[in-house]
């Protein structure tokens, strides 16, 4: 059994996908095994909790009657406002909502404000095949929530080891029971009920008081991460740590890293917009930059549509931005409680190069020459080019003559 599966003394089951290596760029991509990064939110043990939960293997959770769900999404409550003169329906429209894990996790969704916070990983998870969250056996009850470690995916980041072997790096975050005990507690339920490793079952707590014997915890303070040193400026900030291993760059980042590092960039794919793209890339693909990109709700966008970027502000779209995006990755991050990931241009060139034919060219601003004074490009799969012969467009003329190639 592998230390994947053997977390905080409990066995978890990660629901994996088959990784399937890019073979296009064979100069830059190779079958790289995957070092595993465990992650761990310091502020989830902190407060004061319940002694059992040391004990604890699971917890059962009573909602409230005639309690409207905290969970519940504006749109059900705006349909529940329009019977609030009929008592009777109100009451059978709150109790048809509840005991639901769909509706308790995509309500997390609809009110949560992070663009990846507990509501998306939650999501991901529904469909494993042991969820964290589930209706349990025992009448009465509405969920039953468990402590489990998530696979949230590739990082893009490469790591290296002393004998020079390299890996892509998957991400883990362990949730313990007390993770499972705050958002338990956060949906104010009438009770939760641990079930204890002997089987015994307490009650541990009522309407959002404690039962019993308690403890307190100091926690941690929140973690500021960033995946590469040459990112790291705040005080605050650290690198994710490597359990030693050496953070190195892909062969295609390095060609293009001194001068094209800090520039805009523009990705051609093949799909009509960016809403289709991401819908394939995020079932296929395991690098968590595509997940953050689909359930992003940030005004500060990690990648957006050229084109409907235009036609959104009363402009026709330029010859280079039709069936092109343009990746900003600076706003990709993992915000939890207590952890915060930001994202840079070397993993989020790591996901795009590993899109086999999806992605068909990417163009790159020169750093040598002014903002909006032509573009580079560094790729483009059909005709040939690659970083170490990039081809310059300057005037128009030539940009018209490099539409994308599906």
């Amino acid at each position: 059994m592998t230390n994947e599966e053997i977390i905080c003394n409990y066995i978890v089951v990660i629901h994996r996908k088959i990784y399937k290596p890019s073979f296009v760029l064979i100069r830059y991509m190779t079958d790289l095994q995957v070092h595993t990064t465990y992650i761990k939110d310091p502020i989830g043990k902190s407060g004061k909790f319940p002694t059992a939960l040391r004990e604890a293997e699971s917890l059962l959770v009573q909602e409230r009657s005639n309690f409207v769900p905290i969970y519940m999404p504006s749109s059900a409550m705006n349909v529940l406002e329009s019977t609030v003169s009929q008592p009777e329906e109100a009451r059978e429209s709150i109790e048809a909502f509840k005991g639901n894990v769909k509706k308790l996790v995509y309500g997390m969704l609809d009110w949560g404000s992070e663009t990846f916070g507990t509501g998306i990983i939650l999501s991901k998870d529904l469909d494993s095949q042991i969820p964290a969250i589930t209706i349990p056996k025992e009448s009465g009850y509405s969920f039953e929530f468990k402590p489990k470690a998530f696979n949230l995916g590739l990082t893009g980041r490469l790591l290296e080891d002393d004998g020079g072997q390299r890996y892509q790096e998957r991400l883990i975050l362990i949730c313990d029971i007390y993770d499972a005990y705050n958002l338990a507690s956060f949906i104010s339920p009438e009770k939760i009920v641990a079930v204890l490793k002997d089987g015994r079952k307490l009650l541990i707590n009522y309407k959002n008081n404690e039962v019993g014997p308690t403890e307190t915890f100091n926690g941690g303070s929140k973690k500021f991460y960033v995946l590469h040193e040459e990112k790291k400026w705040l005080d605050k900030q650290e690198v994710l740590p490597t359990a030693g291993l050496k953070i190195v760059f892909s062969d295609f980042y390095e060609k293009i890293r001194e001068k094209y590092g800090r520039s805009s960039m523009l990705v051609g794919h093949k799909f009509e917009n960016l809403k289709e793209l991401l819908s394939y890339v995020s079932a296929v693909d395991e690098h968590v930059y595509w997940d953050i990109c689909v359930n992003n709700n940030d005004p500060n966008v990690p990648i957006f549509d050229c084109e409907a970027f235009r036609r959104n502000h009363g402009q026709e779209p330029w010859s280079e931005d039709i069936n092109r995006v343009q990746p900003i990755p600076s706003n990709a991050s993992i915000p939890l409680d207590g952890i915060h990931i930001v994202f840079d241009k070397a993993a989020v060139i790591q996901a795009l190069v590993s899109l086999d034919d999806v992605i068909r060219d990417i163009w790159m601003e020169p750093l040598d020459r002014g903002i909006n004074d032509g573009w580079d490009i560094v790729l483009d799969r059909s005709r040939g080019i690659i970083p170490e012969n990039p081809v310059k467009l300057i005037t128009k003329e030539e940009i018209i003559a490099y539409p994308v190639l599906k």
